[in-house]
């Protein structure tokens, strides 16, 4: 049983959307193969990278099969031939991406909570156990709650939306106030001069500021799809029927979702420092390292 019905949907606004995804789709792959290669070549490396890496390999992995399976989907309506296969799919991969940005919104919230360092808050085994757990316990959970109930499948996946959605605006509120903190104590460094403690403020304002423009981002790009699995509840034990407009909806949900997995690496190169420098300049210094040793082997 398929609990969508994507063939009803205007002709021309399903060619737009597949058209959308399959762009999507290869921007995604791009940019989280620029992130990768960035995080990987970047000298300077802590323990969130492992996160960055986790998020981006998701990301990857949804611009390289799902984005152009939801593209071309649109022009050989195969859903319903597959919908029992996709439908688990599609969401586990979105259900790690949200533990992802939930596991760096939580880490680096409670890091500049406790104004500790990245060593001092966590392991590297618990660090790692809790990355490996957010790509094994979707896949799970999806299928067999798929398989077995429908409506059980469409309550769990609703339940680690919301839950990873009030995680971020914990973070979100939580980190709003430590900006707010923070601000206040620079100002009253304005009339001395610079120090390490300065310093270390400006820094700590930084990074909140990255977490909050990633957390917004996942907000934005994941409250339709959450909203829709809310609607869907009432519609999963096939009495009613969903008109035109509202599997529309659902399309443009799957697609906002997506459309995360685009954005988040942009996110990376433009605001984490360490990985926009790596990405920005690695190829300038690649070809004045170039340059350097050809005209040493000239000069001799």
């Amino acid at each position: 049983m398929c609990e969508l019905d994507f063939t009803i949907i205007d002709g021309r606004i399903k060619y737009a959307f597949g058209v959308a995804f399959i762009c999507i789709g290869i921007a995604a792959v791009c940019g989280n193969i620029i992130a990768l290669v960035s995080i990987f070549k970047s000298t300077r490396t802590n323990r969130s990278d492992i996160l960055l890496i986790s998020l981006a390999s998701n990301d990857l992995i949804i611009g390289l099969l799902i984005c152009p399976f939801l593209g071309i989907e649109q022009f050989l309506n195969y859903y319903p031939d597959v919908c029992n296969f996709q439908a688990p799919g599609v969401s586990s991969l979105f259900c790690i991406t949200s533990l992802n940005v939930a596991l760096i919104a939580f880490y680096k919230c409670f890091i500049l909570a406790r104004e500790t360092t990245e060593e001092d808050f966590l392991s590297m085994k618990t660090l790692v156990f809790c990355v490996v757990g957010s790509w094994l316990l979707p896949p799970m959970v999806t299928s067999i709650s798929y398989f077995f109930l429908l409506k059980v499948f469409v309550s769990i996946i609703n339940s680690i939306f919301i839950i990873t959605l009030l995680v971020m605006l914990v973070c979100y509120a939580l980190i709003i106030l430590y900006i707010k903190r923070t601000k206040q104590s620079l100002k009253n460094f304005q009339n001395t001069k610079i120090n390490a403690s300065q310093q270390t403020l400006s820094l700590q304002m930084k990074a909140a500021r990255k977490v909050t423009v990633l957390v917004l981002c996942y907000v934005v790009c994941f409250l339709p799809i959450v909203a829709c699995i809310l609607i869907n509840l009432f519609y999963v034990d096939g009495t009613k029927v969903r008109t035109e407009t509202l599997e529309t909806i659902f399309l443009f949900a799957d697609f906002i979702s997506c459309f995360n997995a685009f954005l988040n690496p942009w996110i990376y190169t433009t605001i984490f420092k360490n990985l926009k420098r790596s990405t920005k300049y690695r190829l300038i210094k690649e070809d004045h390292k170039r340059r350097k040793n050809y005209g040493a082997v000239l000069g001799q």
